[in-house]
């Protein structure tokens, strides 16, 4: 199987990306093949349109985005939470997703893995079933790490088992 892991998070070392390598290792461990794609450090832009209010062309990063989710049986959205939602770079990633790709490759299993320093992930939850009721997909579970900013010094507490288990269940 194979799986695609948008990791949008700003903090390439943060709490975030050590549960993402769990997740990844968890998986691999599985026999499954796992593939990042950076839209935190290396953000999509958000949608524009021109003077006429058609949709600017997409980036190139975008284009390469959409291939990748066409071949992944799994796609991985991988966010820290800030205000109670998804940050602002998965945010974009959807927006250009939904804009130009109305539905995306039918049999495809999402998947949440997020961070917060808060305990709520209520409005985050209904976000991403909607994103992925929006595309067809299949919900494949999550992992919601509650009080766990997404800095290098975070305390993961067991989460990473949580994020290994995670991995190694996608079949």
């Amino acid at each position: 199987m194979s799986i695609l892991l948008i990791f949008a998070s700003p903090q390439p070392h943060g709490a975030l990306a050590k549960l993402c390598a769990h997740f990844t290792a968890g998986a691999q461990a599985s026999g499954q093949t796992v593939e990042h794609f950076d839209v935190g450090s290396q953000p999509i832009p958000p949608l524009q349109t021109d003077a006429t209010g058609a949709l600017v062309a997409p980036p190139a990063r975008l284009t390469t985005l959409q291939a990748k989710i066409a071949a992944a049986q799994t796609v991985v959205l991988a966010t820290p939470v800030y205000l109670f939602e998804m940050d602002a770079q998965l945010k974009a990633v959807i927006d250009q997703l939904a804009a130009r790709t109305p539905q995306l490759p039918d049999q495809k299993t999402g998947i949440l893995l997020a961070t917060s320093p808060e305990r709520e992930f209520t409005y985050l939850k209904s976000e991403i079933k909607a994103c992925f009721d929006h595309f067809g997909w299949r919900f494949g579970g999550q992992m919601l790490a509650a009080q766990v900013p997404d800095t290098p010094s975070a305390d993961l507490r067991f989460y990473p088992a949580v994020a290994t288990a995670l991995g190694q269940s996608c079949h």
